[in-house]
């Protein structure tokens, strides 16, 4: 059943989380087939929605499991890790529920998740296998991340602006030609948002110039932000930079 799916991923989570490891091979596979399955798309749900709770486990795994690099997936499965990663981008639902905040909202959302894993997924590939190049990028993620930003979710943008300093480990010309495209009109206070609460500190000079000249900090000051802990970032920023 669907529930017994989600306890047996959260387990999985949980005990991953506490330093325990698998053999994932089989994992990935069962994972693989819950995701394939098309009535796992189109069930209802009028109370309990197991298919975003799975969602957002399976995310949860592969974000903790390419947090740092101890175990990480062997060379082999990567292919099978980014192949459910970009099929959950391409087939999940925005579904935010209101957290507080819009950046606390977009991590807690399983699309939100789903991002978080395709980003450290892609700086553990970086890390291990790509270190020595300019471009660190896993192929099939690069583009899967340039197709959604032609018409963006809310996700993306902010998940990719708090990232912004370690997409530059990867990529930094990726950073300069796409930009533009990240802290666009569509979602532009939520974005900018994602970007100045996880660029206070510490203060990165290279991200900071990159997004002064392009005026985003000249409309960052005219606009007026819900959240007003985005006006103090700002501030803190700013003369951070002046000093």
């Amino acid at each position: 059943s669907r529930m017994n799916q989600h306890e047996l991923l959260d387990g999985l989570f949980e005990a991953l989380r506490d330093g325990e490891d698998f053999e994932w091979d089989e994992i990935l596979d069962y994972i693989q087939n819950i995701i394939d399955d098309d009535a796992f798309w189109e069930e209802e749900y009028s109370e309990f929605n197991y298919r975003d709770w799975i969602i957002a486990r399976i995310a949860d795994i592969i974000e903790e499991k390419t947090r740092n690099d101890d175990n990480p997936f062997k060379m082999e499965l990567l292919s099978k890790v980014s192949t459910v990663i970009i099929k959950l981008a391409g087939k999940s639902d925005s579904e935010l529920y209101p957290m507080g905040d819009i950046v606390t909202s977009v991590l807690n959302s399983p699309k939100g998740k789903i991002y978080l894993a395709m980003l450290n997924f892609s700086l553990s590939y970086a890390r291990l296998y790509r270190k020595d190049d300019e471009d660190k990028w896993y192929d099939s993620i690069k583009l899967c991340i340039e197709k959604k930003l032609d018409n963006p979710p809310v996700e993306l943008l902010v998940v990719l602006a708090e990232y912004l300093r370690f997409i530059c480990y990867i990529d930094k010309n990726w950073i300069i030609k796409n930009i533009d495209k990240i802290f666009s009109d569509v979602y532009w206070e939520e974005t900018f948002t994602g970007y100045i609460i996880y660029h206070v500190n510490p203060f990165y000079e290279e991200i900071y110039k990159l997004v002064k000249n392009k005026g985003y900090y000249d409309k960052a000051i005219k606009t007026d932000f819900e959240d007003k802990e985005v006006v103090k970032s700002l501030v803190y920023q700013i003369c951070s930079a002046y000093f």
